[in-house]
């Protein structure tokens, strides 16, 4: 079984990091991406053997607590234990090269705090239940389940996975199960432009990821963020189920209406339409979420009848309006690869 629970939203500031991004102007209102097809798909490979996942081994460096294999929880008495560096650095780069696909700056950054929080998170997950708000066990310390409420109460957590890493990439990214497709709330945390710091815990299949963070200072450009991202998109990074999703930038952007936006997906031999009629989770779905799960103003689609994505997709949104309060077009295509 995998799980995974995204955290409570929390709204932006009245400023929004920006995002820098190639984009073009064509026609009027109408915003569409370009970019050279094989240097992109170049730039992705390469960038993949850099940071794709090496570890191997144990995952601790000291093993938390004392694990019943019984009752699968950890008892008494409680230590939060050490992940092994190698490990907890392959969970970062994984985090900054899903931020490479979408475009964004990827250079987070391990804190020894948020680590340190996430361990007494995932620990805290491990002992008591699988909540962002875990009840206390009688026999644990107030200081350490204090952290370690501080820590899953911010930031994502799963349960199931065997690796922190996966939990990012077909967890986390996924975000395609009845609970968390309304929202995306995890993905659009990975993908806030201003994370710039976070930390990782693991107890025994149990795991968080700090996420609220908005330490990043320096100032980007961009229209949207996309997943899949446009142009080039490798498949390995993006499941039949998975829902699209496109958050707008609220500088740019006005908040957009679920009433009023609809979405067209084309393929070669298919056509999709999206609209606020479309609200079956387990298949076709639509949703626009302005709460603040990172950046506010996702639009998010799924369609149906989708075994494996080949091929190119053109993405057209109408029905939203730039901070002018002029009606505007967002197109873009994404054409899928094999890593």
């Amino acid at each position: 079984m995998f799980l995974i629970l995204g955290c409570d939203s929390l709204v932006e500031k009245t400023t929004t990091t920006t995002i820098s991004s190639t984009t073009t102007t064509i026609g009027t209102g109408t915003t569409t991406t370009t970019i050279n097809s094989s240097l992109r798909i170049e730039d992705i490979r390469t960038k993949w053997l850099q940071l794709k996942p090496k570890f191997s081994g144990n995952y601790y460096e000291v093993n938390p607590s004392t694990y019943n294999q019984s009752t699968a929880k950890l008892v008494a008495p409680y230590s939060a234990g050490q992940l092994k560096a190698g490990f907890l650095e392959d969970a970062l780069n994984m985090t900054n090269f899903v931020r490479f696909l979408a475009k964004l700056p990827y250079d987070v950054v391990l804190d020894s705090t948020l680590v340190t929080k996430a361990q007494h998170g995932a620990v805290l997950l491990c002992a008591s239940s699988f909540s962002h708000t875990p009840t206390k066990p009688a026999d644990m310390d107030d200081t350490f389940y204090q952290l370690g409420y501080s820590s899953t109460s911010s930031s994502n957590i799963g349960w199931g996975y065997s690796t922190l890493t996966s939990s990012i990439k077909d967890g986390y990214m996924s975000d395609g199960d009845s609970s968390n497709i309304d929202r995306v709330g995890h993905r659009r945390w990975i993908l806030n432009p201003k994370l710039l710091k976070t930390g990782f815990g693991y107890a025994y299949s149990l795991m968080t990821m700090q996420v609220f963070d908005q330490s990043r200072t320096q100032t980007f450009d961009y229209d949207y963020i996309s997943w899949p991202s446009s142009s080039e998109f490798p498949i390995d990074f993006f499941k039949n189920g998975d829902p699209w999703s496109v958050t707008l930038n609220p500088a740019k952007y006005t908040q957009p209406s679920k009433t009023l936006v609809t979405v067209i997906l084309k393929s070669v031999t298919q056509q999709w339409t999206f609209n606020q009629n479309d609200t079956n989770k387990s298949g076709k779905y639509f949703n626009v979420e302005t709460s603040g799960y990172g950046v506010n103003n996702c639009i998010i689609f799924r369609p149906d009848g989708i075994t494996l994505y080949t091929g190119s997709y053109t993405v057209e949104i109408i029905g939203i309006k730039d901070k002018s309060g002029n009606d505007t077009t967002i197109k873009y295509t994404v054409t899928f690869f094999s890593l």
